[in-house]
């Protein structure tokens, strides 16, 4: 699993969820409390419509020192494409601090990935 360090007294942490060779498809945002099973926030959103996918961790950041992000992509396999890409990327203060990614290539009508990104505070 990717770790992405990030500074506990710097600005928001920004999660967000891209999907390349202009496939469709949705997903859910999940972030999960460290070392629980509970759901800190969850957000759900698609590759279909111009709305932003890019998401704010809660405040303050030192509060998310041990939280898991965790991002289950559904991607829609369009011929004649059979390529699809899925990035989950991690970024305060305009810096990237980690990412995670799934590619390849599938013969399927769907692929399903699921990322996680590991939040650790420096």
């Amino acid at each position: 699993m990717k770790t992405a360090k990030f500074n506990k007294n710097g600005g928001t942490i920004i999660a967000e969820i891209t999907c390349g060779y202009a496939q469709p498809g949705a997903y859910t945002l999940l972030l999960w409390e460290a070392n629980e099973n509970k759901i800190v926030m969850e957000k759900k959103g698609n590759f279909i419509n111009p709305d932003d996918d890019s998401y704010e961790l809660p405040l303050p950041s030192k509060d998310n020192d041990g939280r898991l992000v965790d991002c289950l992509i559904t991607i829609v396999i369009t011929p004649p494409i059979k390529d699809y890409q899925a990035d989950l990327t991690i970024s305060q203060d305009e810096n990237i601090l980690g990412s995670e990614t799934a590619s390849g290539q599938s013969d399927g009508a769907t692929v399903t990935v699921e990322l996680f990104v590991k939040l650790e505070s420096q």
